[in-house]
């Protein structure tokens, strides 16, 4: 990228991943494009990306079918009842992580952050607990996850055939979970994302539907959640003070905790200036 940017500027023609492509480098023109309308610039994936993803993908969808479901994962992720869960279970898989670290071992922090983000951002969606079925379905994803970005060549052996291979293996194992849920009769029940979208009385919203958005929604736990926390750490690494007036201001919130017996809630993160100065920067 730098090569050619020195060669052809900030803004030049170019081939990724089989596609002919305008690169631009510079800030003023990307933030045109993002601020436009979208009769301006519409959004385009590489062909890999909209095969593994799929005609049913949120990111591919439009009208009121993206609006609704849009709408009701907005919903039920703002609920109180969801906040409090997802404050729970960050808690407890971070314990569970840290236990395993040890003395004079290095810790990698970008994939410890991946193993936390992904148990969370599962147990949300379709309610699976760490065990078996959340191995499977994690080196399953790690499979599918590989060819988002390849070259969109599609015969046995490529990249791209290993990964549609390994997200029909994953909407097998989803579409098993959800007809559990319809077994069980989920119904009034709103636990996980799936449940939510299972008692909408669309028709729209079929078990392939359910199953490949699970899938797509899964991806901010495998890359852009961990890489801020990465980056966060790697920040404060660099910034003495900086680390050290967010330990004081994360103990004083631990301390009161702890003397009045209470544990974490989603709102205590507001009572956190600095902390959330810090997650901003990121």
């Amino acid at each position: 990228m730098d090569k050619r940017r020195h060669m052809y500027g900030k803004v030049f023609k170019s081939h990724i991943f089989g596609s002919p492509t305008i690169i631009s480098t510079d800030a003023e023109v990307n933030r045109s494009i993002l601020q436009s309308d979208a009769k301006t610039f519409v959004p385009f994936y590489p062909k890999s990306l909209t095969e593994l993803m799929g005609k049913s993908s949120i990111l591919l969808i439009n009208g009121s079918l993206q609006r609704r479901i849009h709408g009701l994962i907005g919903s039920f992720f703002k609920s109180p009842h969801v906040k409090a869960q997802i404050t729970r279970d960050m808690q407890k898989y971070v314990q569970l992580s840290m236990n395993n670290w040890q003395e004079n071992c290095p810790v990698y922090i970008q994939h410890q952050a991946k193993n936390i983000a992904f148990q969370v951002l599962v147990k949300a969606l379709i309610g699976i607990d760490p065990g078996d079925k959340l191995e499977l379905l994690k080196i399953q994803f790690q499979e599918f996850i590989a060819g988002l970005m390849s070259l969109p060549i599609n015969f046995p052996g490529t990249r791209l055939y290993r990964s549609l291979q390994a997200k029909k293996r994953m909407v097998r194992l989803i579409q098993n979970i959800i007809q559990g849920k319809r077994d069980r009769n989920v119904s009034a029940m709103n636990e996980d994302v799936a449940d939510i979208l299972l008692n909408d009385t669309s028709e729209e919203l079929t078990d392939e539907l359910i199953s490949d958005n699970m899938i797509d929604l899964m991806i901010p736990g495998e890359d852009s959640v961990p890489v801020l926390i990465t980056l966060a750490v790697k920040y404060l690494s660099d910034c003495p003070a900086a680390l050290q007036q967010l330990t004081e201001e994360n103990l004083k919130l631990k301390r009161l905790k702890e003397k009045h017996g209470e544990t974490l809630v989603w709102n205590d993160y507001l009572s956190l200036p600095f902390t959330q100065n810090v997650s901003s920067f990121c």
